[in-house]
Order: structure tokens, then C-alpha cells, then sequence
């Protein structure tokens, strides 16, 4: 844009010099055309004259028909010659300008496609910078279900109808909790309400803490496998709050490993008497991003 700024003004003069001289050159042309005019009409008009008056001119013999006989001739010469004449420099001066308005059409371009880019750049680093702070949101934002996604995974629940679960979330962990208890109204819209139990913020451990969302099947197996009657629930559950929630869900885990020392404590809430089938539905901390070394 600089350079273009730079040569504005003579590019400028320049052509609009050239287009005053191409105006002049054109009123030249017309003027020596007349010129021409004139000489033919002189050149013939004894002939013409002839035709007319043919008895009269010839007895009279009069001079000036001569006259007009030689210079039209004379004329029409010095016209052709100054039509060319204006004519090369007319041509000179067009091809001049087309190369003034090319230099400045090419200016104009190559300023344009730079402004373009300056622009793709601007949008560029502006929608860089609205999907980072999207996802700055998404990392101080608290987990949650919309409603619609609540609606889908209840539908999803509906058909595993009478199984039990066990929802259950870190106390002192408000976040996870209320992501607990939009888990805890969806599954006691899907199955009975009455299989469904509250032991949410009731649980307290040292040591290690688990992030995400953990179904196990309870009481476990000997391999610490989940029952046969609930996998099919648990994968289901899982797949739904993955897909349509949009959380970290994770099933057919193990039992978390305990540090040495550690101490994990349920203090309250609701459970199913002992030796009971059920699935239990445990919400931990919000995941965050950890660099690994590979």
C-alpha cells in the first residue's frame, strides 16, 4: 500500500496528461478529415460544375475553376498526411495510457490481495483466538447436561428397566456433585425410582483421587469383573454419557489402587443391602489436561 501511496500522484498526472493529449489528437484527426473533405470537393468540383453548367463553363473559360481543379488535389494530400501523422502519435499516446492504467490495475490488485490477506490473517487469529477461550471455558467451566441430553440418555436407560445403580460422588466436591445429581434424576427417570440410591458427597479419601466417571458392577466378581447382568447396562450407560454428554465415562474398571496409607471412607448417604446387584455410578473430579512423556 506504501508504494502504491508513493506513485499515486504522478501515475495520476500521467494519465491525465495522456488523456488530454489523446482529446487534442482526436479534434487533430477531425480537423485534417475536413481537410480531405475540402480537397475532394475542390478536386471535383469542375466536374460537377460541368455536368450543370457544361455550355457556359466552356465558352466563358473561367479561371478559378482551374484553380479549384489544382488545389484540391494539393489538399487532400496534406489531409491523408496529417491523418497519419495524428494517427501514429494517437497510437503512441493510447498504447502509453494502457500502460499507466496497467501499472495502476496492478497496483490496485496487488493492494487488494494484500488487504485479503491481512483480513484471512485477522480471522484467522480471531477465530483462534474465540475456539481457545472456548476452550479455556471449557476447562474452568463445571460439567453438565442439557436438558435434551438428559431426555436422550433417560431413553437410553428406559430399556434396562428394574436394574439398580448406586450414584455416589467425593465429598466436599460441588462440581461433581451437581454433575451427581442430574445423573442421579436421569436414572431414576429411566429405571424405578425406587432402584435408584443417593449416596452423593459422601464419600472422603486420602491418598488418590479418580477423575471421570466410573460404573462398576457391584458386589464384583472374583476377578473383579462386573456381573453378567449388568454389562450390557453399564456399556450402555457408558456409550450415552461418552457420546451424548460429552463426558469421560469409563466402564468394566477395576477397583481404584489405593496408596499405602490411604484412606477412603464413606460417611452417609443411601446403599442397597449387602450381597444386592447393582451398578454403581461413581462421579469423580472434573478431568483436566496433564502432560505425558512418551
Amino acid at each position: 500500500m506504501g508504494s502504491l501511496l508513493s506513485i499515486w500522484p504522478l501515475l495520476e498526472l500521467s494519465k491525465a496528461f495522456l488523456e488530454k493529449r489523446i482529446d487534442l489528437l482526436h479534434r487533430a484527426l477531425a480537423a485534417w478529415t475536413l481537410l480531405v473533405a475540402i480537397g475532394l470537393i475542390l478536386e471535383y468540383s469542375p466536374d460537377i460544375l460541368e455536368l450543370c453548367w457544361k455550355a457556359k463553363i466552356k465558352k466563358r473559360g473561367l479561371l478559378w475553376v482551374s484553380v479549384y481543379a489544382f488545389a484540391g488535389p494539393i489538399l487532400v494530400t496534406v489531409g491523408v498526411g496529417g491523418e497519419l501523422v495524428v494517427e501514429a502519435r494517437f497510437g503512441e499516446a493510447e498504447g502509453r495510457l494502457r500502460e499507466i492504467e496497467g501499472v495502476i490495475s496492478g497496483q490496485l490488485r496487488l493492494t487488494a490481495a494484500r488487504a485479503n490477506e491481512r483480513a484471512s490473517a485477522n480471522e484467522r487469529a480471531a477465530e483462534s483466538e474465540r475456539l481457545e477461550r472456548r476452550r479455556l471455558e471449557a476447562r474452568v467451566s463445571p460439567r453438565g447436561l442439557t436438558l435434551n441430553q438428559q431426555r436422550k440418555i433417560a431413553e437410553v436407560c428406559k430399556k434396562f428397566s428394574g436394574h439398580r445403580a448406586l450414584v455416589s460422588s467425593y465429598g466436599l466436591d460441588g462440581e461433581g456433585a451437581m454433575l451427581a445429581g442430574q445423573i442421579l434424576e436421569i436414572l431414576r427417570l429411566g429405571l424405578r425410582r425406587n432402584n435408584v440410591r443417593n449416596a452423593i458427597s459422601s464419600r472422603l479419601v486420602t491418598g488418590r483421587f479418580e477423575s471421570g466417571i466410573h460404573l462398576r458392577g457391584q458386589p464384583p466378581l472374583v476377578t473383579g469383573r462386573f456381573p453378567e447382568s449388568e454389562r450390557e447396562f453399564a456399556s450402555a450407560l457408558q456409550h450415552a454419557l461418552s457420546t451424548v454428554g460429552k463426558l469421560d465415562a469409563y466402564a468394566y474398571d477395576s477397583p481404584p489402587r489405593r496408596a499405602h496409607g490411604a484412606v477412603d471412607n464413606n460417611t452417609g448417604g443411601e446403599s442397597f443391602p449387602s450381597g444386592t446387584v447393582f451398578l454403581s455410578v461413581f462421579v469423580g473430579l472434573k478431568p483436566t489436561p496433564v502432560l505425558t512423556i512418551k
